[in-house]
């Protein structure tokens, strides 16, 4: 009888040729999407990326890409599927089905189709990377790699930027930032960066040196200057929530080292951050604090949105079961600011109705449990410092999306989910839930059609209404 490692000598060299180059290609893909977002924000330079449909369309087939390289491993069938909580898998059927009738009753189909198929897309990356991380859990390290970096590079490309200029305090920064077709949307790479820069102090033992968190200040100073240099006041304030989580679940008197370096790097990132003013007075540190101080009613402090919200509630209440399919907020006639309502409720219940809008609550709900239960069980070091800081994230965006879109826009949602998957890692490889009918609708045959059409969609679409 041959040992375990004989036979897992023996399984290396079954594979040959193409399909051990095949079998590999996902350890280099997770490495790409270490960085996706360098390369998503830097395909907008390109001449197919002419605007943000586009760019939606681009982060969905890059996230397909991971999809198809783990889905299309000849290995992966021999694996154990492995499913998720079957309540959280029947969530996901029914809202899925309430939003299916939300896309049909829209006025305008195809675009409710695409938006609906984004969910679906971001659905499906999730899954497939926890499955994914479930039977690599080493792979987890890029994860904690993938924000900070590519937040670290496009940083250091508008640091670039900037001394190019002859007068980079009046260039219209408000939607003229490189890569960002909003300012504010560089905020939200800060926000999602933070947690992320500052969980691996977690590692840190009570005894360790001032200057072990050296690296972690530096990277939260760097994110902090950003974040405050936008002069988003709502991203800030998600930041500090997020903060505070990473450092409730530091231990004991390591709580306040983290507090304290995660403080100190907020002071110093606020100082940097004045020295690169702008003329815009909606940028900046002290141009938010003024504009906190002077504001006159609370639709002013909350910058209109007060009356945003009372106009949307106001266009949804004849169609308050389905709501008005996917994107039906764009088509709202008279229509208010923006292209989304800011605020999360009222966005799913503008898509998807109430029936629709409490599914997908209900379903959050249950992830924030489960990932808050899982983190407390958690063991294993570099794993609980990974789950600190998507669970900080998930918090620190839905805080955050109460008054702005995170969960409307592509590249915050592509974070989201991806934290999700970390997030709902089980505590053992074994554990999982047993239920037939979800092991079949998860088996990779069925991922493969669902990656497959959701590739042929999102290219026909681009194809016909954008070449």
């Amino acid at each position: 009888m041959s040992s375990p490692y004989a036979r897992r000598i023996e399984e290396k060299r079954a594979v040959h040729g193409a399909e051990r180059i095949v079998s590999r290609a996902h350890v280099p893909l997770l490495l790409l999407l270490s960085v996706p977002l360098t390369f998503v924000y830097l395909a907008q330079a390109l001449v197919f990326i002419r605007g943000y449909q586009d760019l939606r369309v681009f982060v969905c087939l890059l996230e397909l890409l991971f999809v198809g390289a783990v889905l299309f491993h000849p290995g992966r069938g021999r694996d154990a599927a492995g499913v998720p909580a079957a309540a959280a898998g029947w969530l996901f059927l029914a809202w899925l089905a309430a939003a299916s009738i939300s896309v049909a009753l829209s006025a305008q189909p195809i675009q409710a189709l695409i938006r609906q198929a984004e969910w679906v897309c971001h659905a499906l990356f999730a899954f497939t990377l926890w499955r994914h991380l479930r039977r690599h859990p080493r792979h987890v390290k890029w994860i904690l790699v993938m924000i900070p970096l590519g937040f670290f590079l496009v940083g250091l490309v508008l640091v670039a930027f900037w001394f190019s200029l002859q007068e980079p305090a009046r260039h219209n920064w408000w939607n003229g930032t490189p890569f960002f077709p909003h300012v504010r949307y560089l905020g939200y790479y800060a926000l999602a960066a933070l947690p992320f820069c500052a969980a691996p102090l977690l590692n840190l033992g009570a005894r360790a040196a001032w200057r072990d968190h050296l690296p972690a200040l530096a990277a939260m100073t760097f994110c902090w200057t950003f974040l405050f240099w936008t002069g988003g006041r709502a991203a800030a304030g998600s930041a500090v929530v997020g903060l505070a989580l990473v450092v409730w679940f530091a231990a004991g008197r390591q709580r306040i080292r983290v507090a304290g370096t995660a403080t100190l790097a907020a002071l110093a990132g606020g100082w940097l951050s004045t020295l690169f003013q702008v003329s815009d007075p909606r940028m900046g540190f002290f141009a938010s604090i003024e504009r906190t101080t002077t504001a006159a009613s609370i639709n002013t402090l909350s910058t209109g949105r007060l009356g945003i919200w009372t106009e949307t509630l106001h266009a949804v209440r004849e169609h308050l079961w389905f709501g008005l399919g996917p994107e039906g907020y764009r088509y709202l006639d008279p229509k208010p600011f923006g292209v989304h309502p800011h605020n999360v409720l009222l966005q799913f219940l503008v898509e998807w109705g109430l029936i629709g809008a409490a599914l997908m609550l209900a379903l959050l709900a249950l992830v924030f449990h489960r990932s808050f239960v899982l983190l407390r069980r958690e063991t294993v070091p570099r794993q609980k410092t990974a789950r600190v800081a998507a669970f900080a994230l998930l918090v620190a965006f839905t805080v955050h999306s109460l008054v702005d879109g995170l969960y409307y826009h592509a590249v915050p949602l592509m974070l989201l989910f991806a934290s999700v998957a970390v997030a709902l890692l089980p505590a053992k490889p074994d554990e999982g839930a047993a239920s037939p009918v979800l092991a079949r609708l998860t088996a990779p045959p069925t991922l493969r059609l669902t990656a497959l059409t959701l590739a042929l969609l999102f290219t026909g679409y681009y194809v016909a209404f954008f070449l």
